[in-house]
């Protein structure tokens, strides 16, 4: 990923994981990280320009595509790319089984094993080396990856747990060091979240009107007994 190696920023990098999962990573670049000597604008026919500033510069990255899928694979699916005040985001849903193809998934971590066998989803990434070191500066300074789930997680290594939420951070002194580890259950979120699909919204609807209709007789019943002991 070129935006990586030829820029310095910090990132956060999320991953939702619901149906699908969606993977949403925002880019944030620092004034203090260029030396515009060193980048140039490419007007074609091997015209250079120097970036002027570093708006310049983040404009010319967010009008760059980005392939969602790693380069071992033919699919051409490119990111969705925002351009904010401070740098761009980048951000595609995958299905289960395309998610081990993700591009920055890939790039960034040197180990990727993601396997999403029966009923158990694990991701583990070791190695953050290619994020935060390359031939050309500047590079990564900071990472921080959230993976919100609503499905059981049995086990993780992560820095911070909020709710559902799993927040790691790396930075140039660690990235050798730490890796993600999480492994999550399908099947349990699964069950909770189809009680209410196919036949059992059904019953559920028929539950509800039933309970509403027996509500309304007992309040005609008991009016009409009130009415009916008025009169005497």
């Amino acid at each position: 990923m070129c935006l990586i190696m030829f820029t310095g920023c910090d990132a956060t990098y999320n991953i939702n994981i619901d149906d699908k999962i969606e993977e949403v990573t925002n880019f944030y670049f620092e004034e203090s990280d260029y030396n515009y000597d060193t980048y140039y604008v490419d007007y074609g026919d091997d015209n250079l320009s120097n970036y002027s500033n570093i708006d310049e510069f983040v404009d010319s990255i967010f009008n760059k595509d980005y392939l969602a899928f790693d380069q071992n694979f033919n699919d051409q699916e490119l990111y969705n790319a925002q351009r904010n005040n401070d740098g761009i985001s980048l951000n595609y849903t995958y299905k289960y089984d395309d998610f081990d193809k993700s591009s920055i998934l890939n790039y960034c971590g040197d180990i990727v094993d993601y396997n999403n066998i029966g009923g158990l989803v694990k991701i583990d990434v070791d190695d953050f080396s290619n994020c935060f070191m390359s031939d050309y500066g500047p590079h990564l300074n900071n990472l921080t990856v959230n993976i919100k789930t609503d499905l059981k997680v049995t086990d993780n290594n992560a820095d911070k747990v909020k709710g559902n939420t799993y927040t790691w951070t790396f930075d140039s002194n660690d990235f050798y060091d730490k890796s993600i580890k999480i492994v999550m259950q399908k099947n349990n979120r699964s069950k909770k979240m189809n009680f209410l699909n196919g036949s059992n919204m059904v019953i559920f609807i028929f539950f509800l009107l039933f309970v509403i209709f027996l509500g309304f007789m007992i309040y005609i019943f008991v009016r009409k007994r009130h009415i009916s002991n008025n009169s005497f």
